[in-house]
């Protein structure tokens, strides 16, 4: 490169906020990215949500450091992770709100929360504490806005919150860390549903022959749904779509049992889907390990759109526990 052709491109890289001066600043070994809000990556920095610098970029490393910034060239995030595109984060991490306050402090492992996690709001103020446990959140204290002291010791009452911690979504019971009882979900700051909750500590293996229903398998099962599915008239008027997560038990005599909805879009739709599953009892063939009958369990996406319903597709075996919120696919 000329003497000249450097001096061009320092000059055009003056306007550029404190996150590009990093990346020149130490080019050899960094990059940047830019991520829309749906997590996609784009080459357009102007419709980035968040500004990504990967840096440690050198032969033999065995991870990499890291840096979010909101578009304002605030910090959002700090960690390591494992792939020289920034994915796979390993190692305690830091969020930040647009504000600059410290959003979480917690620990990822492959991209997967593990450990203990501090939350707070936008004001500094805590808001919980926890322990990520196979994948699952277990509570140990909760504080409202003011400070208040809602649960401790696992024991007391739970707030969801927006990803700005400024509005509640969902609200209700824990015991022993774990959301359990009846559960309401707000949508801006106006109750829409609410469910009973139930997280089960029971176990199920890995079947070698997964359950099959009766009336044709996986294909018959959709057809068994989209044909009872009601779309409500509420989410017709509200023009809601996506899908509602269930998981369900199938037991030794085909039976379904312990249904328990994991993601929902309220609306009715939510009870609309579980009372669907409920009509499968009794219409399966129970799993099979070493060649023995066993109880297995199940997690189905459901579609619901404005062109009506949308069958499941697949049926995914639950390995041992539920699939925790966090894991599940984002709803379209």
């Amino acid at each position: 490169m000329t003497y000249k052709k450097f001096i061009l491109i320092i000059y055009l890289l003056i306007p550029f906020t404190v996150f590009a001066q990093l990346v020149v600043n130490n080019s050899i070994d960094s990059t940047v990215r830019y991520i829309k809000s749906n997590g996609y990556y784009t080459g357009a920095k102007d419709s980035a949500a968040i500004i990504r610098i990967v840096s440690g970029l050198r032969i033999g490393a065995v991870d990499y450091t890291v840096h979010d910034y909101y578009p304002n060239g605030k910090i959002k995030l700090t960690t390591k992770a494992k792939h020289a595109d920034g994915s796979g984060f390993s190692g305690p991490c830091a969020e930040y709100f647009k504000n600059g306050i410290m959003k979480n402090a917690e620990t990822y492992e492959n991209d997967t929360l593990i450990g203990s996690v501090v939350a707070y709001y936008p004001d500094g103020k805590t808001y919980m504490s926890g322990e990520f446990k196979n994948g699952d959140l277990v509570v140990n204290e909760c504080y409202d806005t003011t400070g208040g002291m809602l649960a401790l010791g696992g024991e007391g009452e739970f707030i969801s919150y927006n990803d700005e911690r400024t509005e509640i979504t969902d609200r209700g019971p824990i015991v022993n860390g774990l959301k359990t009882g009846l559960w309401s979900h707000y949508e801006n700051g106006i109750l829409k549903s609410q469910e009973k909750m139930d997280h089960s500590s029971q176990k199920y293996p890995t079947p070698e022959v997964a359950a099959q229903f009766k009336k044709g398998g996986i294909e018959g099962f959709a057809k068994f749904i989209s044909q009872r599915l009601h779309y409500t008239e509420e989410a017709k008027k509200n023009a809601i779509k996506g899908k509602v997560f269930i998981t369900f038990v199938v037991e030794k005599d085909g039976s379904v049992s312990n249904i328990k909805l994991l993601r929902g879009l309220g609306y009715g739709l939510d009870q609309s889907a579980m009372e669907v599953i409920k009509l499968s009892s009794g219409l399966w063939v129970p799993a099979k390990l070493n060649n023995e009958i066993v109880t297995s369990q199940y997690t189905v996406p459901i579609g619901f759109g404005m062109d009506g319903v949308a069958p499941p597709a697949n049926m995914q075996h639950d390995e041992g526990r539920q699939i925790g919120y966090e894991q599940l696919p984002p709803v379209n």
